[in-house]
């Protein structure tokens, strides 16, 4: 049950802000970010069972993430979401990866998903359960885990908006520190949801941060690699700041 922040449009220095709770299994190996010398060049974490990513930003400063969704009718053999997710990332607007992200899902190879796209024109979200479906984000604050974008029936994405409602958010430091507390929260003597999971197998395994300002030098990239109530956040924004300004040649060294 991943959860997804975006606070959207709302920043003149930083119109994406995102904040995510990669929920997955335990024994499942992930890579932090890295820059993926592809083309266009990408950064992002990496899944080392599948090969493919659940978060990424690339050169053209397209971000796109993934979460999982409940699907009626499943494939025999599902290729990876995480290797779409690494597709939709070749892509060099929001609109391509969009088109591309409706034309894959429908084609019926997928176990069910939602696609967050976003560029400095547009922020999409794409629905690929038993039902295909779109929505362009509007200005503010939005919300999304295994069900339907801004769901006022999951108890996480409820609170997650009670305490961000709680904080001043008129600079990308000022969401970067709320984020890092709101992804971080367990329950207290006050509210019994939890953000953070935690079962026998599975749960949190990684937090992000991410925030895209008008140029390079705005944007930042930051990673817990474990849940981050007992994780710090390492500061991955170099990476990213040198794939936006095309530092990062296709196949060069790191």
């Amino acid at each position: 049950m991943c959860l997804v922040i975006v606070q959207y449009a709302t920043l003149a220095d930083a119109p994406l802000l995102v904040g995510f709770n990669r929920e997955e299994f335990f024994g499942r190996p992930a890579a932090p970010p890295s820059i993926a010398h592809a083309s266009p060049a990408v950064v992002c974490g990496t899944d080392r069972r599948a090969g493919g990513t659940w978060l990424g930003v690339n050169e053209h400063g397209l971000f796109v993430a993934v979460t999982n969704r409940l699907k009626s009718h499943l494939p025999q053999q599902p290729r990876s979401r995480g290797l779409l997710c690494r597709d939709l990332l070749a892509r060099s607007s929001c609109d391509e990866a969009i088109d591309y992200a409706i034309s894959q899902l429908r084609s019926g190879r997928y176990a069910g998903a939602n696609f967050i796209c976003a560029d400095a024109q547009r922020a999409t979200v794409v629905h690929g359960g038993d039902r295909i479906e779109t929505i362009d984000l509007t200005p503010g604050l939005h919300l999304i885990g295994n069900t339907d974008l801004d769901d006022a029936n999951d108890p996480r994405q409820q609170l997650a908006r009670q305490l961000l409602s709680e904080r001043r958010l008129s600079s990308a430091k000022d969401f970067i520190d709320a984020a890092r507390a709101v992804l971080a929260f367990r329950p207290d003597s006050t509210n019994p949801t939890s953000i953070v999971l935690r079962a026998d197998d599975r749960g949190t395994v990684s937090s992000t941060i991410v925030t895209l300002g008008r140029h390079a030098a705005e944007t930042h990239y930051l990673y817990a690699d474990g849940p981050p109530d007992e994780n710090d956040f390492a500061d991955f924004s170099p990476l990213l700041r040198r794939v936006l300004n095309g530092q990062v040649a296709s196949g060069s060294d790191p």
